[in-house]
């Protein structure tokens, strides 16, 4: 005799199967059997439930899926992101920015091509120097009988170069005060020769320029040799060129220097 699998009374179930129903949470009697090789007494309408809800979302799913097929995910969500930035990209504020990134980049590049050409200025400027000023002071010193090394320096230092507005130099040679020099009452611009002819009457300088004789006898440097070993000679001696010459080269040997005294 077959028998339903649940039971709303225990009158409705067979007396000799009655030990074998138990009631469930719905008060439903059920018999109570236990699963053996994947075979069991399951709610069939809660497991087709089941099913057709997981059915309906495996078919939606796979609907929406077929909408995306060929995607790749990373790469819609990048695309995504990026379309979000787009959403609050303001074109106005991008360009700006552009803009100061260029010309901070234009100042910087302005800045080191100037540093570039102040240094090639530099060393022009001092090429000319040496041309308009050094080489001029030693021609002159030497032409005038004097001791270019001595007197170079002095020299120089009465010479100043003025630039002029289409990018030329002039020498312009100044007087004891440092400014412009006059040469004469017709207003003619001091010359390095005139320094050098003013440099002759001054003492201290007199011994760098040649003379004629040679006073005393015997050794220069044993005659300048003075007490201690110092190398000392008079303004009179001093004035002789080749006298001076000698006692300066003999006290370079040893290291000292010319002392020069009245006398």
């Amino acid at each position: 005799m077959a028998f339903k699998a649940v039971y709303d009374s225990e009158q409705e179930i067979p007396e000799e199967l009655r030990p074998h129903f138990g009631k469930g949470e719905d008060s439903k009697l059920r018999p109570e059997i236990e699963a053996v090789g994947g075979w069991a007494l399951e709610d069939v309408a809660g497991l087709k439930s089941a099913l057709g809800k997981q059915t309906d979302r495996a078919d939606t799913a796979e609907t929406i899926l077929k909408k995306f097929e060929g995607l790749d995910p990373a790469g819609a969500r990048d695309a995504l992101k990026k379309v979000a930035e787009m959403a609050n990209f303001k074109p106005e504020e991008k360009i700006a920015e552009g803009i100061k990134v260029r010309e901070q980049q234009l100042v910087e590049r302005h800045g080191e091509d100037l540093r570039r050409l102040q240094t090639v200025n530099d060393k022009l400027a001092e090429q000319v120097r040496t041309l308009l000023v050094d080489n001029l002071a030693t021609q002159a010193i030497i032409s005038e009988g004097g001791d270019p090394e001595v007197l170079t320096p002095h020299v120089k230092a009465r010479i100043r170069l003025d630039r002029q507005e289409d990018g030329t130099f002039k020498r312009v040679v100044l007087d004891a005060s440092g400014n412009p020099g006059i040469a004469d009452a017709q207003g003619n611009p001091l010359e390095v020769r005139h320094v050098i002819h003013e440099l002759k009457t001054k003492p201290n300088f007199a011994p760098a320029f040649k003379g004629s004789g040679n006073s005393g006898s015997g050794s220069p440097a044993q005659q300048a040799s003075g007490a201690g070993g110092a190398f000392v000679l008079t303004t009179t001696e001093a004035k002789n060129p080749q006298r001076y010459q000698q006692v300066k080269a003999a006290a370079e040997k040893v290291g000292q220097s010319v002392t020069i005294i009245e006398g």
